[in-house]
C-alpha cells in the first residue's frame, strides 16, 4: 500500500519503504511492544527443544493460552510444515512451556490453567506468498499472518492478512501422524461453535450482536471456547462479553463497577472476587428475553463510553 505525506500547496510526497536488515530487527521490535500489537504478554525468546527453536514464546491472558511467533525475512517457508511442528513441540512438551512462563514472568500457572487447545503460531514477515495464504485457509488451522512494513519516517505498520478460511478440515486429509496429533487438540473458534444452533439464546445473541456493532462498527468479535467478546482493533482489549448459559446470556462488563453505570434498574451485579482473579474489576448483567435488549444496550453504550474515556487518558 502506498503512503503519503501532504507536502507544502496541498501535493503529496511519498513515504518509501524501507526493508529491515534482519529478521532480528524485526523481531526485537515485535517483542518490545507484544502488548501493544497483540496485547500478548512476553515470556521468552529464542527457546530451543528437540531441535527447534521458537524465536517468540508469548501467552494470550484473554485464552489463556500460549502464542509461538516466527519471523521471516524472505518466502521461502511452508506455513503448514513449521506450524504445525511448531505447535506439535508446545503439545509434546508442556511441562517446559509452563516452566518457562512461571519462571520468566515470576508467576504460578497451573497446568490445567492453560487452554492448550487455543494455541497458536503467528507467523510475521514483510510479505507473504499467495500459496502460504491459500494452504493456510483450512479452518481448523490456527495460524496467523502478519505484514510489517516500514517507512524512511519512522512509520511501522503492521497489518494481519486475514486468509479466507475454507470448508475444508486439514484433519481430513491424509496427513503425517504429527499433523493429526495437533489438530486434534488445537481448534480454532468461530460464531457458529459457540452459538446455539438453535432456540432462545440464539436468537438473544443475534439481536445484541446486531445492536452492539451499531454502537460502534469498528468493534471486531473475537471468539473463545468459552464466550464471545467486542473490542476495538488498535488496543486488542475485550470492552465485553458474551457467554451463554441455558435461558440466557451472561454478559461481562470489563473495567466496569456497578458505580461506573447509570443503572436505575439495578440489574448490574460485581463480581467480588474479579480484581483477584482477573486483575480487573467485572460486573455482570443478565439478558433473559428479548424486551430486555433494548436495556442491556443502554448500559453497554455506557460501558463503551466509559472506554473510550479511559483510552483517552
Amino acid at each position: 500500500m502506498a503512503l503519503f505525506k501532504i507536502a507544502g500547496g496541498g501535493g503529496l510526497s511519498n513515504i518509501k519503504e524501507v526493508p529491515f536488515k534482519l529478521e532480528k530487527e524485526l523481531q526485537l521490535l515485535t517483542e518490545a511492544n507484544l502488548e501493544t500489537l497483540f496485547g500478548l504478554e512476553f515470556v521468552s525468546t529464542e527457546l530451543e527443544r528437540d531441535g527447534l527453536r521458537i524465536d517468540t514464546l508469548a501467552y494470550d491472558p484473554d485464552s489463556r493460552s500460549f502464542v509461538i511467533i516466527e519471523y521471516k525475512k524472505d518466502q521461502s517457508f511452508s506455513v503448514v510444515d513449521q506450524g504445525v511442528a511448531y505447535l506439535s513441540l508446545m503439545l509434546n512438551n508442556k511441562e517446559v512451556f509452563l516452566v518457562e512462563y512461571n519462571e520468566r514472568r515470576s508467576k504460578s500457572l497451573k497446568r490445567d490453567g492453560i487452554d492448550w487447545s487455543q494455541s497458536k503460531v503467528v507467523f510475521v514477515a514483510r510479505s507473504f506468498t499467495n500459496y502460504q495464504q491459500l494452504t493456510s485457509g483450512f479452518r481448523d488451522l490456527p495460524i496467523e499472518f502478519w505484514q510489517v512494513t516500514k517507512y524512511d519516517t519512522g512509520l511501522v505498520s503492521y497489518e494481519q492478512i486475514r486468509t479466507k478460511k475454507t470448508a475444508a478440515a486439514i484433519k481430513a486429509l491424509q496427513t503425517e501422524g504429527v499433523t493429526q496429533e495437533v489438530v486434534q487438540q488445537v481448534k480454532t473458534y468461530t460464531e457458529a461453535d459457540i452459538v446455539p444452533k438453535e432456540g432462545k439464546t440464539r436468537d438473544l445473541y443475534f439481536a445484541i450482536r446486531e445492536r452492539i456493532l451499531s454502537l460502534d462498527s469498528d468493534l471486531k468479535i473475537h471468539v473463545t471456547k468459552t464466550y464471545i467478546s467486542f473490542r476495538q482493533p488498535e488496543n486488542w482489549r475485550n470492552i465485553f462479553s458474551i457467554a451463554f448459559r441455558v435461558s440466557r446470556l451472561r454478559v461481562e462488563l470489563l473495567r466496569t463497577k456497578p458505580d461506573d453505570l447509570t443503572d436505575p434498574e439495578n440489574k448490574v451485579t460485581y463480581i467480588k472476587e474479579s480484581v483477584q482473579y482477573w486483575n480487573q474489576h467485572v460486573s455482570i448483567l443478565e439478558v433473559f428475553d428479548m424486551d430486555q435488549i433494548e436495556y442491556a444496550i443502554y448500559i453497554l453504550q455506557q460501558v463503551l463510553e466509559n472506554f473510550r474515556t479511559m483510552k483517552d487518558k
